[in-house]
């Protein structure tokens, strides 16, 4: 396992080139917040399908620049090999060896993380590798599940990404963020919470994709432009 390393500069430089990155290579994000404010001072694990690879740049914005959390996420190891600088943002590494002490070793980090100081928002990917949004059905793995049962008193946030070329030449990505599960030390069994988990996020993502079918977006704020809209506007 790699451990996060992180750090203000870090942090810093994270946010700076996730933004770029998202407004170089898409036309605008739009996102769908939950209708109640998120409490802050709860542990939140944010669970989110995996379409593509801005999928990361966008879940480190979503959580630093429009949730205002401090941000930290579970990657692999492989991805954390040809991007260690993500280790200075809140990444690291899941243990993917097959030893299953191994595994808990990562868990239990992971809930410490989450644990040991407020305003924290823990990103993870359940499906665990690049899944097309038009798959069904959502199959997750089990790690969310289990790191929430660690931490007893969690939110969980269920999130969608869908990414639509209909408009324009670059892709606009959609975000749904669903409305929060809270749990206070009632946390279902880890095969239960997944089947959860596995239904919020596609239902999330079923609602985000036939309200872009249907053209009904007056629920979702654009929250950023692609680089060349936002300089021709100022």
């Amino acid at each position: 396992m790699i451990k996060t390393e992180r750090t203000p500069f870090g942090v810093k430089v994270g946010r700076i080139k996730a933004k770029y990155t998202l407004s170089w290579y898409l036309d605008e994000i739009r996102v769908r917040f939950p209708e109640k404010k998120l409490d802050s001072s709860r542990p939140i694990l944010m669970v989110v399908n995996h379409p593509g690879w801005l999928d990361i740049e966008i879940s480190l914005f979503l959580v630093e620049e429009l949730l205002g959390l401090d941000y930290y996420m579970m990657a692999n190891a492989e991805m954390m090999g040809k991007r260690p600088f993500m280790r200075k943002h809140g990444v690291f590494s899941v243990e993917e060896d097959g030893d299953a002490f191994a595994v808990g070793r990562t868990l239990k980090y992971a809930s410490t993380l989450l644990k040991e100081q407020s305003n924290r928002c823990m990103v993870i990917f359940p499906q665990g590798t690049f899944t097309r949004s038009s798959e069904r059905p959502i199959i997750a793995q089990p790690g969310a599940a289990q790191i929430a049962r660690l931490v007893k008193q969690i939110t969980i946030l269920p999130t969608a990404i869908h990414y639509d070329l209909f408009f324009n030449k670059q892709p606009n990505a959609y975000v749904r963020i669903g409305e929060p599960l809270h749990f206070d030390n009632d946390v279902p069994m880890a095969r239960a919470l997944t089947k959860t988990i596995q239904q919020r996020i596609e239902q999330e993502l079923d609602t985000v994709q036939n309200d872009v079918h249907n053209l009904t977006l007056d629920e979702y704020d654009i929250v950023l432009r692609q680089l060349i809209k936002y300089m021709l506007r100022k």
